[in-house]
This record gives structure tokens, C-alpha cells and sequence, in this order.
């Protein structure tokens, strides 16, 4: 049995309905009115009911109407303890496609002594309801005209709306016909069923849910920025907007621009040298392994990106500091060799700038440069042994040779000395010969002690 033919074996025909109520609710053009059986079953409506949401043909079709069935019931029970009372409720309706509020009074009705059951009368105003269809369409024709994916779910999770970016999305990812009064799950993925859900009651509490996710589909991905959004009529939540769009360049750029870094910092972090990069206030923008390191290692702190330059500086360091980043912003380019009386440390400092020129930071690098420096001092050392052993030879050897010389000088140009002067003579010649050679022996054993040296 129908329930329609239900609804005629236990009450009253079409008519005697019609009869029940007043002739002016009946016609009104500003009040619409539905009864409905002692059971809370749709029995029958006004014409400016019918005209507002048709005619329902069964009674899932009168409950879609409202949102909050519950509260029907609710008052129902009310009134069945309390016949004579005058109830009022306020019930939220679903009008062009969204779901707004209308204050009934409620009271139990009789028609020539025969129980009929509730009597619903609400105000509906017309040029509000006009001027909310008017904003509905326009906010269709913004929606329309964007790149987002714009899908209206209200409370129960059906769909009110959505526009042509959300239909297609759907279909290309899905391959499915995004509908209007379609469940809303129905067009998410099984791997997403939770975390829409979790986000949508989040949503329904009044709370805005925001978020990056990357999807897979067949055979590609998409990167997408997520919105649940609430939307709120007299500060009560009456549906969720779904909004979404595509940020897959500006993925791409950030994954560039991370290799590019990555790459960067590699490049750095394999440097032997410490480099400090600073913004125009000496705020650290960046710095590598070897930095963080070295200020470690002589300042006993770490560094931290947007610190400043000199919280690392002991005190007696930060004039010079102060004075060469000052010139470097002139756009002076500065290096220097210093020592902490251990070590020695080559310090560079110049401006850096972009692609237009403009000046945008300063770097900071930093390399010890101990081992050269006594590599440098050893070099220096070793010149004035070797200036020393020349001189050895330009004067010592050649006095010892210059005796010899004239000795044997004797011996040709006076050759009438006697054989005692002559024996004199050589005894000499034998004298500088062995000084010549203890020289020359001094000057080898000095060569070679500077080579071992070296």
C-alpha cells in the first residue's frame, strides 16, 4: 500500500484537508502552512508552500525539505502532552539550494471533531527570498569566472552547488558527472574518505581548514591548496564551501628552487672556508658547515639564522668588524690576514648583488691559513740562511783562495828566494788549503741542513 493510499484510509479525503484550513492561510501570499498526522506524516500544505518547495509525493521528499528533522519530532512529543499549548520552532529550509530559517507556530488541529494532527504556520518573505535567489546568481556568475574548484556542501554533506572548474576537475580526475544533491563522498577518493571527513566537521564547527596536499591519479599527481570554509548565516553554520586550485608551478619553482639551494649549500659545505652570508643590518641569512664550526671553535656559540653578526665578536673585535662591513657597503671588497696569537686566519669581506645590481647582502668568508703562514715564515727563514751562506762564499772562501793565489804568485815571479823562504811559502799554501776546505765543508753541512729543512 502506497502512502498516499495510507494517508486517505486514515484520515480524511483531499478535501475535507483543504477544509481544515482557513480560507486566507489557504491563499496567503506571505504565510506558508502544512499539516502533518499526530504520527509527524506529511498530510498536506498551502499553495504558497507548493509554490516555494512543490509538492512532495512522499514523505522523504517533505523531510528533504528541512534540515533538522529531529526537531519536528521532538516538538511533536511536545504537543501530544500538551495538546492546547501553542508551540513555536524554528526549522531550516531548503531554499534554492540552500537551507534557510523560518519561524513556525505550531498548534494541535481538529476539523469538525475529528483529531487531524499539527498545524504548521511560517512567515516567508518573499522580496528576501527574491533578493537571496538574485544573490545566489550572482555569486554563480563570480564562481563561473574563476579557476578555483568551488563545490557548496550543506550540513548532511550534500552537494548545493558548484561550478564549471569543480565539474570538470571531477570528470578529469574521476571521470565522473559532479551532481547537485549528490552525497559528497561520492566524489572523493577512497585513500581521502577520513581526512574529508575530519575536515568537514571541523568546518561544521565554525572552523576554517587550510591546507597543501598532493593527489595521485592515474598516471599523474597534482598538487593542490585545500579550503573547508564555513558558511554562516546569523552566526550559524548552514553549509561548507570546498575550495581549491592548483599550485603545481608553484611547486615546481619551490622544488627549483630547493635543488638550487641544495646544490648551493653542497658547494659551500665542501669549501675549506667559512662563509657568513649577512643582510645590510649584519642579520645572518646564511652560513655553512666550516662557519658554524670556526665560531664554535673560537667564539663557544652557535650560529642561528637572523642573529646578528656581532652577538659572536668578543668585544676588542667588533670595531675592526664594524669598519670593514661598513666599507664593504660602500662597496669595497677587503682582505686581511689576522692572528690570534695560535692561529692565523685570512678574513675576506665584499658586497654581494643581484641580478639588477642592487646591493643585497654582505659575505663573510673566513679561512686559517696557519699551516701557509709557517710555510711562508719557514721560506723567510731559509732566505736568510741562504743570503748567509752566500756571503760565507763571497768573502770567506774567496779570502782563503786570494792567500793561496798569492802564495803560488811568489813562487812564479821570484824564483831566486831562497829554499827556506820557498818551504815557508808552502807550509802556507798548505795552511789556506785546509782552512779552504774546512770552509767549504761548513758551507755543504749548512746547504744541507737547510734542505733537510725545507
Amino acid at each position: 500500500m502506497t502512502y498516499d493510499s495510507c494517508r486517505k484510509d486514515l484520515f480524511m479525503k483531499q478535501e475535507d484537508l483543504l477544509d481544515a484550513i482557513p480560507h486566507y492561510l489557504l491563499h496567503s501570499k506571505s504565510q506558508i502552512a502544512f499539516i502533518l498526522d499526530e504520527q509527524g506524516k506529511f498530510l498536506i500544505s498551502n499553495y504558497l508552500f507548493k509554490d516555494t518547495f512543490g509538492e512532495p509525493k512522499h514523505q522523504r521528499e517533505f523531510e528533504s525539505i528541512f534540515e533538522q528533522n529531529a526537531k519536528l519530532e521532538n516538538l511533536i512529543q511536545q504537543l501530544k502532552n500538551d495538546p492546547q499549548e501553542i508551540q513555536s520552532i524554528d526549522l531550516r529550509v531548503k531554499l534554492n539550494k540552500l537551507y534557510k530559517s523560518i519561524s513556525f507556530e505550531v498548534s494541535y488541529l481538529k476539523n469538525k471533531d475529528k483529531n487531524i494532527g499539527y498545524i504548521f504556520i511560517g512567515y516567508l518573505n518573499l522580496n528576501e527570498s527574491s533578493s537571496f535567489l538574485s544573490l545566489e546568481l550572482k555569486c554563480k556568475a563570480i564562481l563561473e569566472c574563476t579557476q578555483e574548484v568551488f563545490i557548496l556542501i550543506d550540513r548532511n554533506g550534500i552537494i548545493l552547488a558548484f561550478n564549471k572548474t569543480a565539474f570538470d576537475m571531477i570528470f578529469r580526475t574521476q571521470g565522473k558527472e559532479l551532481k547537485e544533491s549528490r552525497p559528497m563522498i561520492e566524489f572523493i577518493m577512497d585513500t581521502d574518505l577520513e581526512s574529508f571527513s575530519k575536515n568537514f566537521k571541523t568546518a561544521l564547527l565554525g572552523n576554517s581548514v587550510h591546507f597543501e596536499k598532493q593527489f595521485q591519479f592515474y598516471g599523474y599527481s597534482l598538487w593542490a591548496d585545500i579550503s573547508y570554509l564555513p558558511i554562516r548565516e546569523n552566526e550559524n553554520v548552514i553549509a561548507v564551501a570546498f575550495v581549491a586550485y592548483s599550485i603545481d608551478d608553484k611547486k615546481m619553482s619551490e622544488l627549483k628552487m630547493q635543488q638550487n639551494e641544495n646544490i648551493l649549500t653542497a658547494i659551500y659545505n665542501s669549501s675549506s672556508e667559512g662563509t657568513l652570508f649577512l643582510d645590510l643590518d649584519l642579520r645572518i641569512l646564511f652560513f655553512n658547515k666550516v662557519a658554524a664550526a670556526t665560531a664554535q671553535a673560537i667564539f663557544q656559540k652557535e650560529l642561528e639564522i637572523g642573529t646578528s653578526a656581532l652577538d659572536y665578536l668578543s668585544e676588542y673585535l667588533k670595531d675592526d668588524f664594524l669598519g670593514y662591513f661598513h666599507r664593504a657597503k660602500k662597496g669595497e671588497s677587503i682582505v686581511i690576514e689576522e692572528t690570534d696569537g695560535i692561529k692565523w686566519w685570512l678574513f675576506s669581506m665584499f658586497p654581494v648583488y643581484d641580478e639588477n645590481k642592487n646591493m643585497i647582502g654582505i659575505a663573510n668568508n673566513v679561512q686559517e691559513i696557519t699551516s701557509e703562514k709557517e710555510n711562508e715564515f719557514k721560506i723567510i727563514h731559509q732566505r736568510a740562511r741562504l743570503k748567509e751562506i752566500a756571503w760565507q762564499q763571497s768573502h770567506r772562501v774567496r779570502q782563503h783562495v786570494a792567500n793561496i793565489l798569492g802564495l803560488c804568485n811568489l813562487f812564479l815571479n821570484h824564483k831566486d828566494r831562497t829554499e827556506e823562504e820557498k818551504d815557508r811559502s808552502i807550509e802556507y799554501i798548505f795552511k789556506s788549503a785546509r782552512e779552504l776546505d774546512q770552509v767549504i765543508h761548513e758551507i755543504v753541512r749548512q746547504t744541507e741542513e737547510q734542505s733537510i729543512s725545507i
